[in-house]
Formats: C-alpha cells, sequence, structure tokens
C-alpha cells in the first residue's frame, strides 16, 4: 500500500480528530504505514484526539525498553547497533512528527482558547511565585518545597503548546508516585484538573518501565540490594520473613514463560526459580490435577540499618507461593543461603525476625545453638561470624559466645501469643496462691468506671487472635494499677505485667537501651521463677469451688499436667532468645562490631512483611472493592512497592533542590525520629553496667513474685537465688535440647534420617494444650511443621507475520462443535517469535494455537475468592480448591 502523507492540515480529513479503533488505525496505516500502527497498538493510543495532545518522543519512548514483545515491532521500526542503543527508521519519525504537528494544527483550530495562556496570564502566575517566594523566604528552609518546582514547571507549560510540554524530573517522580498511590482514575481525575501541571499517563507508565525494577518469583534480588545499601550507604541488614493468605489460581508469565499459582518445591530449603515450564499442553493439565496450588505467598525482607531512622526504608529481596509444608532444616538452610549470598556482595545480615511459629523457633535454636544442635554442620568457623566476651560468672546467659547469625521473634506475635494463652480455655495458669485468668479484667470491666481502665468488652475476648491494639490495653499502667490494689488479682497482674514489659522492651520505639535490656530481663527471670515453682510444686484441682490451689506434700498419687499450667512453650523460649539476642547485639557494640545504630532493637521484627501486605493489599485503584490478589498479582503489586520504597529513598538521602514529602503516622513523625536516633548513643554501657542491670532486673522479678507465695518453697529448693535458678533452667532446657537435634548434613539436601523424622513426631506442639498424657516438664519442646490456621504478554492478533500450522506433533483437546472463539487467543496463525507463549492444540480436528493463559483459563475448574476482613480470610484461605 503506498504511503499518502499529509503535507498540511488542509489534507486531513474535516472530522480527523473523531477518528478512532478501526477507523483510526486504517488512518494511521494509510498516511505513516503498518509500523507505527504496532507503536500505537503497543502505547495503547487509539484515536487522534488522544495522539494530538502527545510528543513525538512520548510515542517512540516505549521502544526504548527491551522488552521481548517489542521485539517484532523494533524489527519493523529501526535497527539496533552494536551497542545496543535502538534507531528508529527517519522515514517513519518524520511521518509520526508531521502527522502529530497536523493534528496539533487541526485542534488548534477547533479549540483557539487553550493551547497557550496570554501574557497577561503569564504575568500573573509569575507575580503570585513571587509573592510567594517573598512572603514565605524567611521560613524556607534547603531543600525547598515541591510547590516552588511545580509552579515553576506549570508556568513554563503554558506559555508551550502541549506538544511541546516538558516536565521535570522533580515533576516527573512525584507524578510516578502519585500515579502509584491514586491508580489510574485518581490521576487522571488530578491531572485533567490541573492544567499543565502533570505528564500524561502514557508519560508516567513509560517512566515506570524505565526503572526497569522486575520481581520474579523465587528469585532473589541480591544485586538490587547491595545497589539499595549503596544509596542508604550502609552495609548492614535486619531480616525478616512472613506469609499472608492469597487467591489460589495459576497465572502464565510470558516474560519467564512458566506459570505462577503452584506450590514450588524447595531445594536446600530455597524456591526453584521458573520450575513450572512446558510447551505440553497434556503436562499442563497434569499438573492442575496433581500439583498444590498456592494459599499463601512467602515474602522475605531487608531492613537496612542507617544511623538516620527516616532515611530507612525496607527492601522487598524475594517472593513465592507455599503452602507453609516447610521443614526446619529447609528454613536454616534458606537463612544459611541469604547469609552467604550477602556475604559475597559485602553486605552483613546480623539476624531474621519470624511470627513465633514453632517451626521457625526450632530454626533458629538449632542455628544459634541456643539448646539446639546440628552436629553435621560446623557454623562456628564460618568466616566473618560474631564473637564476644563472656564472663565465666555469667551463669544466667545461654547463648554461644560465637553466633553466625541473631534471632528476635516478632515481639508484636509474642505479646499476642502471650495474650492469647490467657483467653485459651484449656490452659488453667497457677502461680503460687494466685491465678491469671480472664475473670479478673471481666470483673474490672463490670464493676470499675471506663474512664479508670479504658477497656471495652473486645478488648478481653477479641475475635481476632492477632489484634495487637487489646495487648496493649489490657496490659496498660491504668489496668495494671486496679489489678495490683487487689488481693486475690496478683497472678494476673503478674502475667499481665510480662506483656508491658515485653512491649516496653522491644516495641516501644522512646525506651532507652538500657532500660530495654532492664526489662527484657525481668520477663526472663520472673518466667523462670515461676517454671521452678511449677516443677516443684504438687498441684490439686479443688473441686469445690473450681480453683486449682498447690500443695508442696509429695503423698499424692497424680499430677496433673503442667504444661496446662504455664504460658506456652514457644512463647517462654521466644522471651529467652529476644532477651540473650537484645544482650548479645549491645556487647557487638560495645566491642564495635556494630555501629551504635545497631540499637534500634524496634526495627528488628517481621513488621516490614505485614506492611508490605497491608500496602499490597491497599494498591487499588478508587472505584475498585479488590483487597486480595493472586501470587501472580502480589508480584506486580510488588514492583509498584518497589519504585514507591525507590523515590522515598531517593528523596530523603539525596540533596535535591527541593524535597517531595511522604505522609507519615503521627507516632513516627520526623522529631520522634531523630530522638529516637539519638536515644541509643546517650547511655554507653559497659561490662560491669550490664551486671548491675542484670542484677536490678532480678531483683525485680522476685519483688513481683513476692505476693504470690512462691518464695518459700523456691528457696527450700534451692532454686531462688540467681545463680541457682539458672543454672537449675539451663540444666532441664539442656535436656530438652536432646530432642532437639538435626543430623542433616550440610552436603545432603535431601537426608531425611530416622533422627528427623522422629523429631518432627517428637515435637509436634498443639498451643491448646487439650492433651493430658503428656510430659510433665513443661519445656519439652515441641513444633509443628504444618500450617496452623495472568501475566498479559502483549502480542497483537492482526496484521503480523504469520506462521502455518506444521506436522508437528500437536496436542488433542476435547470435541468441540465450536468453530468461533471470539475473546479468547485460539487462532490459527500466530507470530513466530509468540511461539513459546502458545501450546500447538487439535480442537474439534482442527490444528490451532492456544495461548498458555488462555489454557489456564480452560483448566481453572473453580474461581477462588477471599474476604476483604482479615479474620475471615486467614479461615478461607486453607479451604481454596
Amino acid at each position: 500500500m503506498d504511503i499518502q502523507e499529509p503535507s498540511n492540515v488542509s489534507d486531513l480529513p474535516d472530522d480527523v480528530l473523531k477518528f478512532s479503533n478501526d477507523k483510526f488505525f486504517n488512518y494511521i496505516r494509510l498516511v505513516i504505514g503498518e509500523a507505527a500502527v504496532k507503536i500505537f497498538e503497543a502505547q495503547e493510543i487509539r484515536n487522534n484526539a488522544v495522539l494530538a495532545t502527545t510528543t513525538t518522543e512520548e510515542v517512540l519512548a516505549i521502544l526504548d525498553s527491551d522488552v521481548e514483545e517489542l521485539r517484532d515491532i523494533k524489527k519493523k521500526c529501526g535497527f539496533t547497533r552494536p551497542d545496543g542503543k535502538f534507531v528508529i527508521k527517519i522515514g517513519i519519525r518524520k511521518r509520526i512528527e508531521n502527522l502529530i504537528s497536523l493534528l496539533k494544527l487541526k485542534n488548534k483550530q477547533h479549540n483557539p482558547s487553550t493551547t497557550i495562556v496570554n501574557d497577561d496570564e503569564n504575568t500573573l502566575y509569575q507575580s503570585l511565585f513571587s509573592l510567594y517566594l517573598e512572603k514565605n523566604q524567611k521560613a524556607i528552609e534547603s531543600p525547598k518545597p515541591f510547590l516552588f518546582t511545580l509552579i515553576d514547571n506549570i508556568t513554563k507549560n503554558m506559555q508551550q503548546s502541549k506538544n511541546n510540554y516538558r516536565y521535570n524530573e522533580h515533576v516527573q517522580r512525584f507524578s510516578t508516585a502519585l500515579f502509584i498511590l491514586t491508580g489510574r482514575n485518581g490521576y487522571d481525575f488530578i491531572r485533567m484538573n490541573l492544567l499543565c501541571a502533570l505528564p500524561s499517563i502514557v508519560t508516567v507508565e513509560n517512566l515506570i518501565r524505565q526503572h526497569h525494577i522486575q520481581l520474579n518469583e523465587c528469585y532473589f534480588r541480591f544485586d538490587q540490594l547491595r545497589q539499595h545499601m549503596n544509596t542508604l550507604k550502609t552495609n548492614f541488614i535486619w531480616g525478616s520473613e512472613d506469609c499472608t493468605g492469597v487467591v489460589s489460581h495459576i497465572n502464565y508469565n510470558s516474560i519467564r514463560n512458566a506459570f505462577i499459582g503452584f506450590v514450588t518445591p524447595l531445594i536446600d530449603g530455597i524456591p526453584t526459580p521458573d520450575h513450572f515450564q512446558t510447551d505440553n499442553i497434556n503436562q499442563l493439565e497434569e499438573w492442575f490435577k496433581t500439583e498444590e496450588k498456592a494459599r499463601l505467598i512467602n515474602i522475605h525482607m531487608a531492613e537496612p540499618l542507617t544511623p538516620i531512622l527516616s532515611k530507612s526504608t525496607s527492601f522487598i529481596l524475594s517472593s513465592y507461593g507455599t503452602n507453609n509444608k516447610v521443614k526446619s532444616n529447609d528454613i536454616l538452610r534458606r537463612w544459611l543461603y541469604i547469609y552467604h549470598e550477602c556475604v559475597k556482595r559485602n553486605i552483613r545480615i546480623i539476624g531474621f525476625s519470624t511470627d513465633c511459629d514453632a517451626k521457625y523457633l526450632k530454626s533458629m535454636r538449632l542455628i544459634s545453638g541456643f539448646f539446639g544442635h546440628l552436629p553435621n554442620f560446623d557454623l562456628l568457623t564460618t568466616p566473618g561470624i560474631f564473637q564476644v566476651k563472656i564472663p565465666q560468672n555469667w551463669h544466667w546467659f545461654y547463648l554461644h559466645y560465637k553466633q553466625l547469625l541473631l534471632f528476635i521473634q516478632d515481639p508484636i506475635h509474642l505479646a499476642t501469643k502471650l495474650r492469647n494463652r490467657l483467653l485459651s480455655t484449656k490452659a488453667n495458669m497457677i502461680m503460687g496462691s494466685q491465678v491469671a485468668c480472664l475473670q479478673h479484667l471481666d470483673n474490672i470491666l463490670r464493676s470499675d468506671s471506663k474512664i479508670d481502665h479504658g477497656l471495652v468488652k473486645s478488648d478481653i475476648n477479641p475475635k481476632d487472635r492477632q489484634n495487637f491494639s487489646s495487648c496493649i490495653k489490657i496490659s496498660s499502667d491504668d489496668v495494671l494499677k486496679i489489678l495490683y490494689d487487689q488481693n486475690d488479682t496478683k497472678g494476673t497482674y503478674v502475667y499481665l505485667s510480662l506483656i508491658n514489659l515485653t512491649i516496653s522492651a522491644f516495641i516501644d520505639t522512646t525506651t532507652p537501651i538500657d532500660e530495654r535490656l532492664y526489662y527484657a530481663w525481668v520477663v526472663v527471670f520472673t518466667s523462670r521463677l515461676w517454671w521452678s515453682w511449677l516443677q516443684h510444686a504438687t498441684i490439686q484441682n479443688d473441686k469445690d469451688d473450681n480453683v486449682n490451689r498447690t500443695i508442696t506434700k509429695a503423698t499424692y498419687k497424680k499430677k496433673l499436667n503442667k504444661r496446662h499450667h504455664f504460658m506456652t512453650t514457644s512463647a517462654y523460649l521466644s522471651i529467652e532468645i529476644n532477651a540473650h539476642n537484645l544482650l548479645y547485639i549491645i556487647l557487638l557494640v560495645i566491642e564495635q562490631q556494630l555501629p551504635e545504630h545497631a540499637l534500634n532493637i524496634f526495627l528488628f521484627n517481621s513488621q516490614s512483611c505485614e506492611n508490605t501486605f497491608r500496602t499490597a493489599r491497599s494498591l487499588s485503584s478508587t472505584f475498585s472493592t479488590i483487597t486480595n490478589f493472586t501470587v501472580s498479582d502480589f508480584i506486580r503489586r510488588c514492583e509498584k512497592i518497589s519504585i514507591l520504597n525507590d523515590i522515598k529513598s531517593e528523596e530523603k538521602t539525596n540533596n535535591n533542590d527541593f524535597k517531595i514529602l511522604f505522609p507519615t503516622h503521627h507516632k513516627c513523625s520526623r522529631t520522634k525520629l531523630n530522638e529516637f536516633t539519638t536515644s541509643t548513643t546517650t547511655h554507653k554501657l559497659t561490662t560491669p553496667i550490664i551486671e548491675r542491670l542484670i542484677s536490678d532486673a532480678y531483683k525485680a522479678a522476685t519483688k513481683l513474685i513476692d505476693n504470690l507465695e512462691m518464695v518459700n518453697l523456691l528457696k527450700e529448693r534451692k532454686t531462688y537465688e540467681l545463680k541457682d535458678i539458672s543454672i537449675y533452667v539451663k540444666k532441664h532446657l539442656s535436656k530438652s535440647a536432646k530432642l532437639t537435634t538435626d543430623y542433616t548434613t550440610a552436603a545432603s539436601s535431601q537426608l531425611q534420617t530416622q533422627f528427623d523424622d522422629d523429631d518432627d513426631e517428637i515435637e509436634s506442639e498443639n498451643e491448646t494444650d487439650d492433651e493430658d498424657n503428656v510430659d510433665d516438664n513443661p519445656l519439652a519442646i515441641n513444633e509443628d511443621e504444618e500450617i496452623q490456621t495472568g501475566d498479559e504478554d502483549g502480542d497483537d492478533d492482526n496484521n503480523v507475520q504469520q506462521q502455518q500450522l506444521t506436522a508437528a506433533t500437536v496436542n488433542t483437546l476435547s470435541t468441540t462443535k465450536k468453530m468461533d472463539f471470539k475473546g479468547m487467543r485460539i487462532k490459527d496463525k500466530i507470530d513466530p517469535e509468540q511461539e513459546k507463549c502458545y501450546f500447538r492444540v487439535n480442537i474439534g480436528g482442527q490444528d490451532k494455537y492456544m495461548h498458555k493463559q488462555t489454557a489456564c483459563w480452560l483448566f481453572m475448574t473453580s474461581k477462588n475468592r477471599l474476604s476483604s476482613d482479615r479474620l475471615r480470610r486467614v479461615q478461607e484461605a486453607g479451604r481454596q480448591e
């Protein structure tokens, strides 16, 4: 077809600006050529009205992207130089420039009043800008507000025609962040009503592509992490991982040529990238029948440690679908893999945090040697291992002086775990002559004024067991004061004090580091004294008043299961691990192996994972009610979150002339963040000061139990003094360590010895404690290894180089009388470069090409959904088909 290029406006049809869809593409094919049609289709430009508002650079910017779907278009439009740079054919560029220029002139003839502001208006804008500067120059600090550069950019654009609008780098970053935060509808609404202020959606999408951030399932982004660390100028990170429920659904990723949404198999604890790849549709059908679909997604986060907290932004390291059926040795191998990969890039990962899950707890104990053994792993000789000096008289300290990685269980999950134990109908926690029970809080709610305690019914009986705000309220100083003033509520007072002190030690951002250490070890010593007393006491159930009492005589033949009278084992061990690792970090800072900002302990948790999940659920358009996602959806949303985090990091770390500010919670204001940083440096801790703090913590613990009638029995059994109680507890924990030994070798990932199988069976913990025929030792360690509770490829359907089906083997599907496959990507011919995205099938006796995403739709037998409510979502995630 001959090109009929217009030379002036009179050559354009009168209604040319109304051309859209097929009429528009036919016209482009006539005046420019087929190559331009492909470019406009890829840019989603489908009418001349939109084309008249763009520029040639915006239209051709997509060709700068090295994307597989654009390769055929690039072949038709230009050439790739040896240095990799793409050069478009000058004839195509000139024809596109000519048409856009003529369309703009045509548009100007129809809308002369909207093309450019007059000189009076321009002068007015300049006057407003100067007035603002004059009135506020005394309050202006460096860097200046973003508003200044926005007004300047608007003023310059209003002096230009639309095709000459330009946007500086500050406006480009702001536009990208705004588009991610508000979605297409919100962004377009703001752009249309702020004339000349923001670039078009096409331009913003090009800016997003230029970030070159691509997350793929099962891939760990260590190289990108190194770049992120270079920006923040730090080499230390803290790792975390967690899971959340996803909609069980299979998608096809055309870039990786892989299916996403199945449970990815683990090798040495590492998920296998691109495991589900096939060109055989029968293989895909077999996977749908036999392979488990992911109902959860696991995410790994890295929290950089920086001197100024406001500059720290979390980094998404990896994510992948899972069923959470993972062994402890898989977890520890994965952590060791992450450690070694970070070391290769000069990154020191200090440790990990998780959500107090039993299998993660076991992995922590095995790696740190905290009453757990890895006889076939030689971790203590690993280069770069931490090593501190532990005085010989620290009998109360159980952690080995050499540690490869440190661990802190997420304190929010720990606090809720302690609270949930109080809610348990199976547990009956006895402390000497007192009990810790929910009834005491219910009595307060009934008899005392809400002004005095601030509680509501949902605080003492929350339906959502992960509701942390209720933990704060039931352990508040006001509630503790009411409990302390009553004679029969001392047990509940002590138990809730443990929650209060845990929050102060690990969650409260304003607590000085010496007080953190003190509070953490008060909780440890109180727990040790309580447990030791339970070992010595004989417990009898008084049937008359249904209240448990204690006696010290050994004549009773039957003991009740003492596990039911103590906090859960995983909660107790998490308390011990957190306090020990807190002190170990302090020692590393004292010996200058870690920087002082490593004392920002409140960063060492898995809340960065929770924040990422919440942010991903919120990334939907203004009018969308969808808060859940598939594995593929989540990965795409994580790409946007990563770009947003990069923009935040750049604004915080670079000395730009104009700063873009992002909203922060009122509890995390800039002033408080600065205070947090300095609070870690005001107290210079030394070994003598630490020993004094530990001694004070022990005295505080003994004072807490004074009114519980425990002391006499503890003194009688010689387990009351600090040294005695510490040696006694260590002895019993050492016995339980025999059950926490992993004989897997470092060389073989598939070794499952009888020791492993026995270990997993012995250590199956039921947190509800509803069995009476278990060991009386509350510290017998248990664990439960089971879970507790489509990419578009952008190919073109028409007017491409076609390929006929060959005589190669095709997969036969069930017969069908339907011959029209409208709405489904089932074709007779395809672009040869898109062949990998299609299955070759026989449908109804005819050979066809079926897109792999269409095949996923074909084999899906149900459409899973999850509730927007968090509690129901957790319950429904495991019931998906």
